[in-house]
């Protein structure tokens, strides 16, 4: 792989898929840094939220494969829909564990640079 390619995948944080002799696509098996073979390994990227994610044993390199980057992105985006006469966004059940948010528990809204911030209300 050219160091160009690489370069775009460090950037873009998409997995290296590689073809095998069979034709046969597979999951990346050596750091493209550093040619050391990877491991599988779970890893907290944010409270409570768990990946699976490639790491080199050598150089510390992570990579995370499209499906588990897809399923991400999707865990922290949602669509708004109405309620009564309100707008209404669920909570990830992941985000919600973390932050021991349950039915009934009080938050905080709070706007700042163009962005709704949601905390839990302290006592």
């Amino acid at each position: 792989m050219k160091t160009d390619e690489v370069r775009h995948y460090l950037k873009t944080g998409k997995q290296i898929k590689k073809t095998n002799k069979d034709g046969e696509i597979g999951i990346m098996t050596k750091c493209l840094l550093c040619e050391t073979k990877m491991r599988k390994e779970r890893k907290e990227i944010e409270k409570g939220v768990w990946a699976v994610v490639e790491v080199c044993p050598h150089c510390k390199d992570e990579w995370i494969d499209e499906k588990e980057h897809d399923r991400l992105v999707d865990l922290f985006r949602r669509k708004t829909f109405n309620l009564g006469g309100s707008i209404a966004v669920r909570i990830p059940k992941e985000i919600a564990d973390a932050l021991s948010i349950r039915e009934g528990t009080e938050v905080n809204f709070s706007v700042q640079d163009k962005k709704i911030i949601i905390s839990k209300a302290t006592a």
